[in-house]
């Protein structure tokens, strides 16, 4: 007889055998390979049946021959490897689920220990792997639909009493976008009672709504108002029945759409009363077609009060104009009509009906026209006045600068004259007129002189309000240096010293703008003070919106070229005056000149659109700052 361990031997190799050829998933029974330190560091297979074969791919000889990593080094990396590994030390059986990749075939693994080896069974569940991948990737595009449709997406389900009716509804189901409406942020409220999260609609109608859709299985829509966060919502709800007791309710906040609706309504009212309060007739036509299509007529469809007034008709009634005009289909008023319709440009014209001449403006709206009609008699009679008094006017200001030429050429002459015969005096008789005499004859010299430079300035005053020559570039730095340059023996007899800035290039009139710098600067080496040297200097930068003196357009870019000197400065309280004609700070002893100069400067930045502004104190200088367009 044979001793017992070989009976169990025996005994436990017929049983695996017979179990490796009824099962009916694959069976491998695998035997662990240690390294030095007896760390497991592979895997063999010792057994196998077919099923394991069809299921891997590989051959009887392969999986017996093979080590299980040279066979699939993926169940390293998979975590398939430390499975097998834990399964081998503690003999706890463990279930999971590979992928194989070179099959692309999803298995249901089962390990177990077994004296000292393992168990391990597999079966194929690609099918129900895949199904499950589908219905994910279908839940995922559903949710993802439901979270990024711009509307609330609800779905409750009826629940009933003991007696069948409907006493509430739960949420089965609902979007992202419906549950932030709600002030949460998660989906905790799936599985809720409609009757806690909503407990408004028992009031509404809302409730009663959903309990007729799940009953009748009609669907609904309706738009209903609701306060949220203290503001009056409108939202357009649809509710659909699916399946017995569940239904699906969207709702879309169309609170723009309504109140855009109402505001359309308030501006058809207004646009009424505009209508029939306007001034001005106002009309609108359809065209009138024969069998071919060509326009043989208009007919007024609408019009205002003034208009039903003028024509003296009703304003509730449709009219045909060749009712209305004798020979309309002849007239100007049906060749601008179908001229304007069918090209669709606007036209304007003036027509005189009776004693009255009308403006008529035509435009295209739709499928018709809109016209108004503007009695323009008086205007045009205003207007005809208004061109004679120009007319007049131009004709004044052509005498006037006839006569301020003529006038200044003809008084230069006679103190041409004074002036010579007052030197010829001078010259000849001055040991007979004696000092007495001679003071006199200088007297009336210097009054002369005084005159002949006072019709100059006038003059220049004069040219500078009526003649500009068309505006260009003119490069200041340029100009500047130009005017010290003709200012040369003035400034080495004052010894000035003068600094320039870098100074840009305008749009300007360079003869003017000359005036304006030549008498700044002539004016700071006029008023210089005796006792200390004259500083001169002329700074330029864009000027501050916040700097800019009242009238300028504050919405185009500005320089401001600063004039600041040393010299004897002047109170401010006059500096409103300094600006005017023939306005004088000192008297004619101390300092020459006619009061002209500074009113020149005003009147050419005025030419620039542009302002010029002073600052100063006594014995401290001055300062002008002039703003002109960049």
């Amino acid at each position: 007889m044979p001793n017992g361990k070989a009976m169990n031997e025996s005994t436990g190799t017929g049983f695996i055998d017979q179990l490796f050829n009824t099962v009916q998933t694959g069976l491998m029974l695998i035997q662990a390979i240690f390294d030095e330190v007896g760390q497991v560091v592979d895997f063999r297979v010792v057994r196998c049946n077919n099923n394991v074969c069809q299921l891997s791919g590989f051959s009887h000889e392969q999986l017996l021959s093979e080590t299980v990593l040279v066979l699939e080094p993926n169940i390293r990396f998979s975590g398939m490897f430390d499975s097998w590994v834990q399964v081998r030390q503690t003999g706890l059986s463990q279930r999971l689920e590979y992928y194989f990749s070179q099959l692309d075939v999803w298995f249901d693994v089962s390990l177990s220990s077994w004296e000292g080896q393992l168990i391990c069974s597999i079966s194929d569940i690609s099918g129900q792997k895949k199904a499950e991948r589908k219905q994910k990737v279908q839940a995922n595009i559903l949710r993802g639909i439901l979270d990024h449709i711009p509307v609330d997406v609800w779905i409750f389900e009826a629940i009933r009493d003991t007696s069948g009716q409907i006493s509430d509804f739960r949420i089965v189901e609902a979007n992202q976008r419906a549950i932030q409406a709600t002030g949460l942020e998660n989906r905790s409220v799936i599985g809720q009672l409609a009757s806690d999260l909503f407990p408004q609609d028992r009031t509404n109608g809302l409730y009663d709504r959903h309990v007729a859709v799940v009953e009748s299985q009609q669907e609904q829509q309706f738009i209903v108002p609701s306060l949220q966060h203290q503001q009056l919502i409108y939202r357009s709800i649809n509710l659909i029945p699916h399946g017995q007791d569940q239904l699906i309710s969207t709702s879309l906040d169309v609170t723009s759409l309504k109140l855009a609706q109402q505001e359309q309504q308030k501006q058809a009212e207004l646009l009424d009363r505009v209508f029939n309060s306007s001034q001005v007739a106002l009309t609108l036509h359809e065209p009138i077609r024969d069998e071919q299509g060509e326009i043989i007529d208009f007919c007024i469809t609408k019009m205002n009060n003034i208009a039903a007034k003028w024509i003296q008709v009703s304003p509730n009634q449709v009219y045909r104009l060749s009712e209305l005009i004798p020979d309309f289909n002849k007239s100007l008023f049906f060749q601008m009509y179908n001229r304007v319709f069918t090209t669709g440009e606007p036209a304007r014209f003036e027509h005189s009906l009776g004693k009255y001449i009308y403006e008529f403006k035509v435009s295209k709206l739709g499928e018709g026209l809109v016209i108004s009609a503007n009695n323009i008699t008086r205007l045009r009679h205003h207007q005809n006045q208004l061109e004679q008094a120009n007319l007049d006017l131009l004709r004044s200001n052509e005498n006037l600068q006839q006569f301020a030429y003529v006038a200044s050429h003809d008084l230069q002459e006679p103190l041409r004259k004074i002036r010579a015969f007052g030197d010829l005096l001078h010259k000849e008789f001055a040991p007979t007129l004696g000092e007495h005499g001679g003071d006199i004859v200088n007297r009336m010299q210097t009054a002369a002189r005084r005159m002949s430079d006072l019709i100059a300035d006038l003059l220049s005053y004069s040219r500078i309000s009526t003649e500009r020559e068309p505006f260009g570039p003119v490069s200041l730095q340029r100009l500047l240096q130009e005017l010290i340059n003709d200012l040369e023996l003035d400034i080495q007899e004052q010894k000035a010293q003068i600094s320039i800035g870098e100074l840009p290039i305008i749009q300007g009139d360079q003869s003017q703008l000359r005036h304006l710098f030549q008498n700044l600067l002539s004016n700071a080496l006029k008023f210089r003070k005796a006792n200390r040297p004259l500083i001169i200097q002329i700074s330029c930068q864009p000027a501050l919106i916040a700097e800019l003196p009242t009238g300028l357009n504050a919405s185009i870019p500005f320089f401001v070229i600063t004039v600041t000197d040393n010299g004897i400065g002047f109170d401010e309280k006059y500096t409103d005056r300094i600006f005017q004609v023939f306005q004088r700070l000192h008297g004619r002893n101390q300092y020459s000149g006619t009061g002209v100069g500074l009113a020149i400067c005003k009147k050419v930045v005025e030419n620039h659109n542009g302002a010029i502004t002073a600052n100063s104190q006594p014995n401290e200088g001055a300062r002008f700052r002039v703003f002109l367009p960049v």
